[in-house]
């Protein structure tokens, strides 16, 4: 047997070692074809499993792959959707700091807390335990340490011109100087 096909089995061993006895299974075998049943023993070189014609041997040099069957997978889609919705809801304290150490002393931020309380103030500083945020002239007071587990989202609200607003402005400039030349 080739070292890749050596490593497949061992981990196709392993993966059914960790199932338990009488668990619901589909076996892909080398033929391509599917075999469902109830897993039986395991030895160091076969599978027993309970079929609805009886008990089967199966050696694992002829099992391609195995899946429970009492368990619902996520899809390509699930994982995909699962992931971007983790990376949206919340960052981790680390992400959180490195983001904050990005925006520059004094730049205008946005703090969404756990508590769902929204913060608009100037960055003052970056520490290990949080951010310390000056609020807003609306609630004046002295600058206010945010610590980073409770912070859920962390915006710069850089100063300027929307994008769409100056392409608009661009196109309505060049509009204009078109209707005086062609005139």
């Amino acid at each position: 047997m080739l070292p890749r096909e050596l490593e497949r089995q061992s981990v196709l061993i392993e993966k059914i070692g960790s199932f338990p006895a009488g668990v619901p299974v589909e076996f892909t075998t080398t033929a391509r074809r599917k075999v469902q049943g109830g897993l039986g023993p395991v030895t160091d070189d076969a599978v027993h499993l309970n079929t609805s014609n009886g008990e089967t041997v199966w050696m694992f040099d002829e099992i391609r792959s195995v899946r429970r069957l009492d368990r619902r997978g996520f899809g390509v889609v699930h994982r995909l959707l699962a992931l971007l919705l983790a990376t949206v809801c919340g960052l981790s304290a680390a992400d959180l700091r490195s983001k904050a150490l990005d925006i520059p002393n004094g730049a205008k931020v946005e703090i969404q807390t756990n508590a769902r309380e929204k913060i608009a103030g100037l960055l003052r500083g970056v520490a290990e335990e949080g951010i310390t945020v000056e609020i807003a002239a609306t609630h004046p007071g002295p600058p206010r340490l945010i610590a980073f587990e409770d912070i859920k989202s962390l915006k710069w609200r850089r100063g300027g011109v929307h994008p769409i607003v100056g392409v608009a402005f661009v196109l309505g400039i060049l509009m204009g100087i078109s209707a005086l030349i062609g005139g």
